[in-house]
């Protein structure tokens, strides 16, 4: 059989040869992909760069709008809350924390805060500069007060709107700066108030109507008449009456005013019941109150009641706290009903008597099964500020029928 008669299934000798020679020839390049490349090295350099931060950071400066830590120390905007009715004075404290466990010193060569409007942000609501050094140190794990705004000025004018405050200081020379919103909202409200949360039957009850002004400007209020209603629990109407009033009140911001003292007829039927007014006049202004009537024979001693407060036990000398006193119901299957007759509260260091409280009217209360009843908040009546390291005894008093109850703790100052 001849060459030309052989059938090749790969490759002919022939073809193989000509396969061997190029196999020495250089391969073309293929071109670069200039958007692949470009994408490549930036991805190389923030990987670099998130080595390096990660392999040698330290402690950076933790930043969290209104908090900044500097080495040992934190810096702070502390306020109870965010949300202001208008009248009510903006309030908001910076306090400044040693995070260690020695006594650390510190220098503050400026200090200034910046309150601005969302509205109008050119212009400042408020400013404060303190050009002077400060040089002083914080015990370990202690806090100081920096800067108290309502021990600096009273805004109460605020308009309806978002505000910004903004604190701004060279603090061991690092520029440190921290900033908190706060919303004001405007309107005018009536309610309605009781001393007891519960009447006995047979007893009237009492109701004081009032108009709060919580807006930025003077109200001007005429009041023609009130009208009083009261509901069962299904809504079922059970009484009205109508009062004529005819006076006009002047309310300024922030302030509320008395509108009338409303006694009902004697409450017989045991139940919980709703009291609503409406105010009639310049406006129109409706309230409810919830309240109930009970049988002499539900109002309980001392059994399962206890005193509580929430009073810290470790305070900063100079710097003002505030704390609760309530009545908790160590009953979780049955609701007290509670007659306090008297509340004394006193704050001592040794013998000298530094502050005392006492209320002596008499206040129906209802604790929940397991719950708490609030008796009284030092907001309503003023802060502590203890002026000296040491300890102190916090004492309450509560005499809850003729029976009573005592709560006690002491409290360290440094």
């Amino acid at each position: 059989m001849s060459r030309d008669e052989y059938r090749y299934y790969s490759h002919s000798p022939d073809e193989w040869e000509k396969i061997d020679t190029q196999k020495g020839q250089k391969k073309p390049k293929k071109k670069v992909n200039k958007t692949g490349l470009i994408l490549g090295i930036n991805l190389a350099i923030i990987l670099a760069i998130l080595l390096f931060y990660f392999e040698f950071k330290g402690n950076p400066t933790v930043r969290n709008n209104s908090l900044q830590t500097v080495g040992d120390f934190q810096i702070y905007i502390s306020a109870s809350k965010d949300t202001f009715l208008s009248g009510s004075p903006l309030d908001f404290t910076v306090y400044l924390t040693n995070l260690s466990n020695s006594q650390k010193n510190f220098t503050i060569d400026s200090f200034s805060v910046r309150i601005t409007s969302e509205s109008t942000y050119s212009t400042p609501v408020y400013l404060f500069n303190l050009s002077k050094v400060i040089r002083s140190s914080v015990g370990p794990k202690g806090s100081i007060l920096l800067y108290d705004l309502k021990h600096e000025v009273d805004l109460s004018n605020m308009k309806a709107g978002k505000y910004d405050a903004k604190i701004l200081m060279n603090f061991d020379g690092k520029i440190v700066v921290i900033e908190k919103s706060f919303t004001y909202i405007s309107n005018i409200e009536s309610f309605l108030q009781s001393q007891d949360d519960f009447f006995e039957e047979g007893e009237k009850g009492k109701f004081l109507l009032y108009v709060q002004n919580n807006t930025a400007s003077s109200l001007s209020l005429t009041v023609k008449n009130v009208e009083f209603k009261i509901f069962d629990q299904k809504m079922d109407q059970l009484y009205s009456k109508s009062i004529g009033i005819n006076s006009k009140i002047d309310i300024i911001p922030g302030q509320q005013a008395f509108i009338y003292d409303y006694e009902t007829d004697p409450l017989t039927s045991p139940g919980d019941y709703y009291i609503t007014s409406e105010i009639n006049g310049s406006t129109t202004l409706d309230s409810t109150y919830a309240f109930s009537v009970v049988n002499p024979k539900m109002v309980d001693g001392i059994s399962n009641i206890k005193v509580i407060s929430d009073i810290p036990l470790y305070v900063s000398t100079n710097v003002p706290f505030d704390f609760s006193v309530s009545l908790v119901n160590n009953d979780v299957f049955r609701k007290k009903y509670a007659v306090l007759n008297s509340l004394t509260i006193i704050v001592k260091k040794g013998n000298i008597e530094l502050y005392r409280f006492t209320d002596d009217k008499t206040h129906n209360f209802i604790i929940q099964p397991g719950g708490t009843r609030l008796l009284m908040d030092s907001k309503n009546w003023h802060q502590l500020t203890f002026p000296s390291s040491g300890t102190y005894t916090f004492e309450v008093i509560a005499k809850i029928g003729n029976d009573f109850i005592k709560y006690d703790k002491k409290i360290e100052s440094s």
